[in-house]
């Protein structure tokens, strides 16, 4: 498991992933994919042969069938919706689930069920925001909580997860951790967090990027998964 700091200097949560992704994959899948664009992109810095793009944005799944080479329209809330929309189409062999497992009531499950359709040897990179930020700690000390229409406090944020437990969250299933990485988007904090030698890095980190292979074909049950809340 590598474990690294990227100073990331623009404003996308999607910016540079292709850094931690496994090379040459053939078929990639990016659920919470909106209108294409990432996928069509990724598709071609990693060289792959598909990309698929999975939403429950009829409007953005419009777009993204211009660029991509397919659709699904999936209701992630939904036990068994992945699955189904999986069953139509060859196996993939990389997944994203970038910024999308705290939008899910039950992520455990998602990411259960991911464990027990894709094949031997498929890699999941997923990224959650993080909420040991400096930011969110301010907020609620200083009394001053509420919801944004995108960020850290996005409202349609249903999880929240700090680093132990968005890692909990992707290998409760029985995934195995490839990689763990951070994300210092200023320069300033990313200098500071130098200087400090990492001692504040998990409170100046904005997201965290998790990365998980199928290494075996056992998956622990999904009600294991979400039952340690208290302890994640």
């Amino acid at each position: 498991m590598t474990d690294v700091v990227t100073p990331i200097y623009t404003q996308s949560h999607r910016d540079g992933i292709e850094a931690i992704c496994p090379p040459a994959p053939r078929r990639i899948l990016d659920i919470g994919g909106s209108s294409g664009r990432f996928a069509a992109a990724v598709k071609q810095s990693l060289g792959a042969d598909a990309v698929y793009v999975a939403d429950y944005s009829a409007d953005a799944l419009a777009q993204a069938a211009a660029i991509t080479d397919g659709t699904f329209q999936v209701d992630l809330n939904r036990r068994g919706a992945i699955t189904e929309a999986l069953a139509t189409v060859e196996p993939f062999d990389l997944v994203f689930c970038l910024c999308v497992l705290e939008h899910v009531y039950d992520p455990w499950a998602l990411i259960a069920e991911l464990h027990e359709t894709l094949p031997m040897g498929a890699t999941i990179v997923a990224s959650v925001p993080n909420t040991q930020h400096l930011r969110f700690i301010a907020r609620v000390v200083g009394g001053t909580w509420h919801y944004d229409h995108t960020g850290l406090f996005d409202r349609t944020h249903i999880r929240f997860f700090s680093r132990r437990s968005a890692e909990k969250l992707v290998t409760c299933s029985g995934l195995e951790l490839v990689a763990s990485q951070m994300r210092i988007r200023n320069r300033t904090l990313a200098l500071f967090d130098k200087l400090t030698l990492g001692l504040f890095r998990r409170f100046l980190a904005l997201q965290f990027e998790v990365v998980v292979r199928k290494t075996s074909q056992t998956v622990r049950d999904p009600g294991f998964c979400g039952a340690n809340i208290a302890g994640a």
